[in-house]
């Protein structure tokens, strides 16, 4: 269903079945299984309302045709785009929003709140300008207010580049010293928030946010991954994130958690249409970390690279897959987050898997922070703040059968915390079962 405005009909609004089996412009339907019942534009915002049968019905006249898409009570895309004229083509300004069309969703503006912002900057805080090499991850230091404890409770990104490719906020226990930084060191290796092109505003259910402030995290580094394969010279970036706090601490702390597999495993010869890799974070880890309420994981956004196509997360509880977060249709250029919320019990396991297609590929695909190499993670947000990361290591050992090469990073204490000794945060399992729920 694609509702614009046509300047082929006066710039009439239309409601159009379009189709598309590959990533091109979708054509018109033979069958226009759809039918507009009002639309237009107001106040600063395009909209339109439409019907559509929800699925096949072949004892139905009005059935689905084979080229549309069945609606589902689960999430699903939808795309905006907008540009300068209202012909049917490609629009410098995109977004994108999951959402499930059976359930009414209401996000409200947080009350009562302050702000503040960083900037993408070069070492002497003035303009960045973005080097030419094929990939750059560059850190900007900034602080937060540390007179008490505060709530993150939404977070905005205004991108100012097409070479960006995303964004990651670190939590420090001392200043980043700001520069290239495609490792992080031991003192800012805490992942934050992350945020990609065609993400929209996150906003933190009302029960929780993201901790900050005087009894925890005030130093962060914002990392910025540069994509520019073809040495464009003199690129400006003022790509700016901004933060909406409050004193008003709600009942749950947010943590970040990272999920996924070592990317120097992946070797993807050319040729294949869907080349799969999965990795599992076994349930008996997992218990050692969870509360036993579990946790609850409001957001989950899938990341690979440009031979990405696919990919998923799975919680499986007692044998069964329990909850499918599946992106059919990745894009590298329109990465977006899931806002599904669900639980994560003792004793559930997560498998995280990506699919590849390396047919235009003319070598092996390796795994790297190259934007021409290839990964496979997903970063999630939960409450309350227990899991810092589930990821397979090479070369690993433990003593926990179940948990070999596995490493877990504990979360230290109630609040991300640099009174913490950083190296309680990265031990095995086994060395730390006493470690997962202490209270600092």
């Amino acid at each position: 269903m694609v509702g614009r405005f046509d300047s082929a009909n006066g710039d009439a609004f239309v409601l159009e079945d379009r189709y598309a089996d590959d990533f091109v412009m979708p054509s018109l339907d033979a069958e226009q299984n759809v039918e507009l019942l009002e639309g237009g534009s107001s106040g600063g915002y395009t909209w339109w309302v439409g019907t559509r049968r929800l699925r096949r019905n072949c004892n139905s006249l009005e059935r689905l045709d084979d080229l549309d898409v069945q609606l589902f009570d689960s999430l699903q895309n939808m795309l905006f785009a907008g540009g300068r004229s209202h012909t049917f083509g490609y629009h410098n300004i995109r977004t994108t929003r999951v959402v499930n069309l059976f359930e009414e969703v209401a996000v409200a503006e947080p009350a009562g709140t302050q702000m503040f912002s960083a900037n993408v900057t070069d070492l002497n805080g003035t303009d960045y300008t973005v080097p030419t090499d094929d990939t750059t991850y560059w850190c900007t230091p900034f602080s937060a207010p540390a007179d008490k404890n505060y709530h993150m409770v939404k977070v905005s990104v205004t991108p100012d580049s097409e070479l960006l490719h995303h964004l990651v906020v670190f939590a420090c226990t001392r200043p980043h010293p700001g520069g290239s930084c495609k490792e992080m060191d031991r003192f800012c290796s805490a992942l934050y928030y992350s945020w990609s092109p065609g993400m929209e505003d996150f906003y933190a259910p009302l029960e929780a946010g993201l901790p900050f402030g005087k009894d925890g995290t005030v130093y962060f580094a914002l990392q910025a991954h540069f994509d520019n394969p073809s040495g464009t010279v003199g690129i400006v970036d003022r790509t700016s994130i901004s933060f909406d706090y409050t004193d008003e601490l709600r009942e749950h702390d947010l943590g970040a958690m990272l999920i996924g597999g070592p990317i120097e495993l992946l070797k993807i010869d050319p040729g294949h249409k869907a080349f799969f890799f999965d990795r599992m974070c076994p349930g008996e880890c997992l218990a050692h970390l969870i509360p036993e309420g579990g946790i609850t994981i409001v957001q989950t956004l899938e990341h690979m690279h440009s031979y990405g196509r696919s990919s998923g997360t799975e919680i499986i509880r007692n044998g069964k897959v329990i909850k499918d977060l599946t992106w059919k249709r990745y894009d590298f250029n329109h990465q977006r987050a899931s806002v599904d919320k669900f639980q994560l019990m003792p004793g559930d396991s997560m498998r995280h898997w990506c699919t590849y297609d390396t047919m235009r590929a003319n070598e092996t695909i390796t795994g790297g922070l190259s934007t021409q190499t290839e990964m496979c993670f997903a970063f999630s947000l939960h409450y309350p703040a227990s899991i810092r990361e589930c990821t397979e290591v090479t070369g690993a050992t433990a003593n926990d059968e179940a948990c070999q090469q596995t490493q877990l990073h504990l979360r230290c204490g109630g609040r991300l915390s640099p009174r913490c000794p950083h190296r309680s945060n990265r031990l095995f399992l086994h060395f730390s079962e006493a470690l997962a729920h202490a209270p600092d």
